[in-house]
């Protein structure tokens, strides 16, 4: 098993702050948070030294990040470079692949600002590299390193989430070690997904009636609210309620929106009951499951 570290570039401490919700986020040296201060980051890639699909797997790797519907952060490739300036503050976030530790498989490497406030803590740049000391695949083949699974976690480490060593952390994007063969980093733990929520909250509630500004935390009071023929929306997060369909009203729901409701090509989840006792709720489109 190797490490997949990531290295920092600052002129004071930088602190690693755990949570008791599974997930870790760096500080400043003064408690703040350290962050994009717009919820996104646009990645050039250098696939040099990396193995064939390589771009691929990468775009892949960044993109469980962006689906996450309760957050507003977007990671968006910029094409190809032929830049290998690993770890330089030069305003461009790159992908390279080069010559690292031994032991370490991949890196990220940022700068961020220490000071004034209120940018303190804001990230500037952001490089992955990946040591071609290992082999890569793309395709999770065993006894070779998985460039997507790799890649997701590093990405995190763009987020600004930690690396988590503890026993109970293991099947987590960001558990900080990987093994040959592995893929299980590719997809993301409730855990993975509640860190980048906390650092990237959406600004819109997960739930609203179509063409309005009313929104609001829970299905029920969606439906509730929802008038006679109308529709509400449902983001792609999981709803933990019991949903009472109690009135005399037919409603439709659009369920799987991102955080923006602009598309709605993922899923909701009700974890929880529908319990109908008048009326209708009609699935209009997406995907709602009942767990």
């Amino acid at each position: 098993m190797k490490f997949i570290t990531c290295s920092v570039f600052i002129l004071v401490t930088l602190i690693w702050t755990s949570s008791i919700f599974g997930y870790g986020v760096c500080t400043t040296e003064g408690g703040k948070e350290i962050k994009w201060q717009n919820p996104d980051a646009t990645y050039l890639v250098n696939n040099s030294g990396g193995p064939s699909g390589s771009i691929g797997a990468l775009l892949e790797g960044m993109q469980p990040w962006t689906d996450v519907a309760t957050s507003e952060f977007v990671f968006d490739y910029g094409g190809t470079t032929s830049s290998t300036a690993h770890g330089e503050n030069d305003g461009a976030n790159i992908v390279t692949f080069g010559s690292l530790p031994v032991g370490t498989l991949a890196e990220n490497r940022f700068w961020f600002r220490t000071s004034p406030p209120p940018r303190e803590g804001e990230i500037l740049d952001s490089d992955i590299r990946f040591n071609t000391y290992y082999t890569w695949n793309t395709t999770g083949s065993s006894g070779t390193y998985d460039l997507q699974n790799v890649g997701t976690h590093e990405h995190g480490h763009s987020l600004c989430l930690i690396d988590l060593y503890s026993g109970t952390d293991s099947e987590k994007t960001m558990y900080g070690s990987a093994s040959s063969g592995e893929t299980k980093k590719r997809t993301l733990e409730q855990d993975d997904i509640d860190g980048i929520t906390y650092l990237y909250t959406c600004p819109n509630l997960p739930s609203r009636i179509e063409g309005t500004n009313n929104e609001y935390d829970f299905l029920q009071d969606a439906y509730d609210n929802t008038p006679n023929l109308g529709t509400f929306q449902s983001q792609a997060t999981a709803f933990v309620e019991n949903l009472l369909i109690d009135i005399n009203k037919t409603v439709y729901v659009k369920a799987g929106y991102d955080c923006s409701y602009s598309n709605n090509i993922l899923k909701s989840t009700i974890n929880g009951d529908i319990n109908l006792t008048d009326g209708m709720l009609t699935l209009e489109s997406g995907t709602l499951e009942i767990q």
